[in-house]
């Protein structure tokens, strides 16, 4: 896999870097989308699970151009794939608005794939993205008119048998951004090493960070937490592209992907969540196009779709000239900030 120096000089690091990423291998037999587009994650043994819509494919070995499609029938349009702290089970999004399959969420047994049957269904709802909490929680990003919501729900109850519980609202559309519409969800991750979410409010492209525990408490006592006072500001609006944070380096940098906007730039972004310092940009088609990724944290590697393409990057590829401390949020740091913010706020927000 194609790595760039880390010692090069900053300026000329991220001159290089774009340039090296633009020769970044790329998947050529990578599964091709059965509707509008493919998602997928990262398995514990470094291999790559991927969902196009109605097939699932299992790759064969970690680093290998090789994908087997290992079942058939889960029909929708692909909004995301999540696997189990464990890695024996994956939930996968079957649809996006507009679209039949919307509000479909699918459980897939990776240690024993099966063909779809109607008991694969684990829950109905609205949903964009979605990431466990724990092994028995799911955190969903949904639009939800007229804006867009955090909910969880406890994926280990029978099909129907709980619905999931909202605990954030993002706030309503302002007039005075460039695309006055609804429901602007994005990626949702979790950073386990400091038990913290990050969630993004596509529309403002403004990035925030709540507490997992305080995100639980809401599920648990039925609260409602508030978008602005309950989380911590990453950077400023509009630092960072629109996909939001669609996974966490083994450093604890973010990874963003998407666009700064319909028919602008886009790329690969990592970010200091600490400072909300963008470390590097990647382009890897070279063409600034709109970019989707998946992360791989067992195997250090990124897929970054982009341009009809699937290119390979090492999380080294990503940040070729590190720069001040290893990222983590320290005593005293926004982890405890968020944490005492949120907590603090719980038992005076009632529905």
């Amino acid at each position: 896999m194609f790595r760039v120096s880390k010692f090069m000089l900053s300026g000329l690091a991220l001159a290089l870097a774009c340039t090296a990423a633009s020769a970044a291998p790329v998947y050529s037999n990578f599964p091709v989308t059965a509707k509008y587009g493919v998602v997928g994650g990262g398995l514990p043994d470094g291999r790559l699970i991927i969902y196009n819509g109605d097939a699932v494919f299992l790759q064969t070995a970690p680093n290998v151009d090789s994908f087997t499609s290992v079942a058939t029938g889960y029909e929708g349009d692909p909004s995301f794939l999540a696997v189990s702290p464990d890695g024996t089970e994956a939930l996968m999004g079957a649809g996006g608005f507009g679209d039949l399959y919307t509000g479909d969420i699918y459980r897939f047994n990776v240690t024993a794939p099966a063909n779809f049957a109607p008991s694969a269904v684990a829950l109905n709802r609205n949903h964009y993205s979605a990431v466990y909490l724990s092994p028995t929680l799911l955190l969903i990003d949904a639009g939800v008119f007229p804006n867009s919501e955090l909910a969880i729900v406890d994926v280990t109850a029978k099909s129907g048998g709980q619905a999931p519980v909202t605990v954030v609202n993002k706030p309503v559309a302002k007039a005075n951004v460039v695309d006055p519409k609804p429901g602007f969800s994005a990626h949702v991750a979790y950073d386990g090493a400091t038990d913290t979410v990050y969630a993004m409010d596509s529309n403002a492209r403004e990035l925030r960070a709540f507490s997992g525990a305080a995100l639980i408490d809401a599920y648990n006592n039925t609260l409602l937490l508030d978008w602005t006072t309950d989380s911590a500001l990453v950077g400023q609006a509009g630092d960072y592209y629109s996909g939001g944070v669609a996974g966490i380096t083994t450093d604890g940098n973010l990874i963003i992907d998407g666009s700064e906007g319909f028919g602008l730039p886009g790329g690969v972004q990592l970010v200091n969540p600490n400072t909300g310092a963008i470390l590097n940009t990647t382009d890897p088609a070279g063409d600034e196009g709109f970019t989707t990724v998946i992360v791989n944290v067992a195997n250090e590697e990124v897929v970054v779709q982009q341009s009809g393409q699937n290119f390979t990057l090492s999380f080294d590829d990503l940040d070729p000239a590190p720069v001040g401390p290893t990222p983590g949020l320290p005593v005293g740091g926004s982890a405890v900030v968020i944490t005492t913010i949120a907590l603090g706020a719980l038992m005076a927000r009632r529905r």
